[in-house]
């Protein structure tokens, strides 16, 4: 699990995990930065196909 993790914050150019506060902030921000756009991207996905379904 910890390698899945570790892959995935490299996929996202994120590397590493801090070691002091001071890292800890701009890493949670890219995180949480690349997290909100998945699920956007995810949203936005759910909602073409919702659009395009009811146009039968």
């Amino acid at each position: 699990m910890v390698e899945q993790f570790q892959n995935l914050l490299a996929f996202f150019g994120v590397t590493g995990v801090p070691q002091n506060f001071a890292e800890l902030v701009p890493w949670l921000v890219t995180v949480l930065a690349c997290l909100a756009i998945f699920w956007g991207a995810l949203k936005l996905m759910f909602g073409i196909v919702r659009t395009m379904s009811r146009w039968r």
